[in-house]
């Protein structure tokens, strides 16, 4: 299969460039070519649906959402104060939507899972490091402060004022002030 996929792929390439250099398709035939193609677990769709959780996924899966109604939104969640014993939790619409707008990221980032500063061969070093950054008193956030029908310092899980704004990002676009050339923080 693997001879007959790199044949196709170089015709294809040759059709589509057809002033190509000839060496460069020549030692594109030279390479063994190892080519893993198995069936899907169902059909197309469901490949797909598997990359998108990956690619796309913030917050929540359709699975886990048991029901939603014109008052509130039913989903299951793991809880990992009780040995990650899975449980049922209703919220308002509005409560729901605001959890939920908690993981979208702004225009401009990317989440990765486990790289940066959160990849596990670094981050024991690097989020002690980033928290001995943080300065100790609160930057005043008047604005969101006006502007919000809460205090953005108040945790929503523990109702305590352990929040820390850090920075207020503008409503739009990126971020572009924390597009740097060189690191903020060494590690060595």
């Amino acid at each position: 299969m693997s001879k007959v996929f790199r044949a196709k792929f170089v015709q294809c390439i040759k059709k589509k460039y057809s002033d190509i250099d000839k060496d460069l398709v020549n030692e594109l035939f030279k390479k063994n070519w190892v080519v893993y193609a198995k069936r899907p677990f169902a059909n197309t769709n469901s490949v797909i649906e598997y990359l998108g959780r990956y690619t796309h996924k913030i917050a929540i899966s359709n699975h886990r959402i048991m029901n939603v109604d014109s008052e509130a939104v039913t989903f299951s969640y793991n809880d990992y104060r009780k040995s990650a014993q899975k449980k049922e939790m209703t919220l308002s619409g509005i409560d729901f939507t605001k959890r939920f707008a908690l993981h979208i990221l702004p225009k401009g980032f990317v989440r990765i899972r486990h790289y940066g500063m959160l990849s596990s061969s670094t981050k024991k070093v690097s989020i002690p490091a980033i928290r001995a950054q943080i300065p100790d008193k609160n930057v005043q956030a008047p604005k969101v402060r006006n502007l919000a029908s809460y205090d953005p310092t108040l945790c929503i899980c523990c109702k305590t004022k352990t929040m820390l704004v850090v920075e207020i990002f503008d409503r739009r676009g990126p971020p572009s002030k924390y597009v740097i050339a060189k690191p903020i923080l060494s590690l060595n």
